[in-house]
């Protein structure tokens, strides 16, 4: 690969350097696009939200049943 210097005034290795950093960062940005750190916290979210719509979905089809059974025991103790 044959590289050219456009600016006579700046040295092959100032040339080299940046090169070489642009290469590190795209590098580390990536990694950063790849990795799977957080997969598991997402998925545990959407265990938590799934659970949560069932839960909501339970006590609405049941909650007259469930205010029912509450009340009728409240009644039989007195209350």
């Amino acid at each position: 690969m044959e590289r050219r210097v456009l600016y006579h005034r700046i040295p092959m290795r100032d040339i080299e350097e940046v090169e070489r950093s642009l290469l590190s960062k795209y590098l580390r940005l990536q990694g950063l696009l790849t990795r799977e750190d957080g997969q598991g916290l997402v998925e545990y979210a959407l265990i938590l939200v799934l659970v949560a719509i069932v839960v909501i979905g339970v006590l609405t089809t049941m909650g007259t049943r469930i205010q029912a059974a509450f009340q009728d025991i409240v009644t039989k103790l007195g209350g």
